[in-house]
């Protein structure tokens, strides 16, 4: 399920970062989730399990909701990531959520 932060007081929005994919991911793309209660700059990123930035998936603007993103499992450079352990990171000013996601490579 989402990591958030705080209770849900009669269902009110959250900040949460989640995962629609299964995980491990044995193909295709992960689709990452988030929701935001305010309309800030949002960060996304996958890294590696040495910490480092493989894929920026977003650095703009958001308005509060939820939204939806993919990661094909390619770097920033287009290249193919090898199978492994990789962290996905969001970012804004008032909120970080962090979550694992393996993939598996044939």
């Amino acid at each position: 399920g989402p990591v958030s932060v705080g209770e849900i007081p009669n269902g009110a929005p959250i900040n949460f970062l989640g995962l629609k994919s299964e995980n491990p991911l044995r193909g295709g793309s992960a689709k990452l989730t988030f929701g935001i209660t305010r309309r800030e700059k949002v960060e996304l990123r996958v890294y590696d399990v040495v910490g480092r930035t493989i894929r920026t998936l977003v650095n703009r603007v958001f308005p509060p909701g939820e939204h939806a993103l993919e990661w094909d499992g390619r770097d920033d450079a287009g290249a193919r990531v090898a199978s492994g352990v990789y962290f996905y990171q969001l970012r804004t000013p008032t909120f970080v959520g962090q979550r694992k996601l393996a993939l598996l490579r044939n």
